[in-house]
């Protein structure tokens, strides 16, 4: 096992729990819902949870949850369309 596969799995977590700066969710809660659990979040340590079980609940979160990834998409277009044109030409 080479150096580089051991680090990838933690690459690859990282990058999957990290926030997107278009999104503003991570790759793995714009899918799931909830980000993935990191080694302090296994720990027996009393805490509120923000997860639901129940389908309704789950599924209406994840509605607004995509709704707000969409929009935030939506706004990093836009502005990236008017920082693209604003020198632009017109022919």
């Amino acid at each position: 096992m080479t150096n580089s596969d051991l680090k990838l799995p933690h690459a690859k977590s990282a990058y999957n729990r990290g926030p997107s700066y278009t999104t503003m969710h991570s790759p793995f809660e714009c899918v799931y819902g909830v980000n993935p659990p990191t080694p302090i979040d296994l720990l027996p340590i009393p805490s509120e949870s923000s997860i639901s079980y129940d389908a309704e609940v789950r599924a209406k979160k994840m509605k607004r949850l995509h709704e707000h990834s969409r929009r935030h998409i939506e706004e990093a277009n836009a502005a990236n369309i008017a920082r693209a044109s604003k020198h632009r030409k017109q022919l």
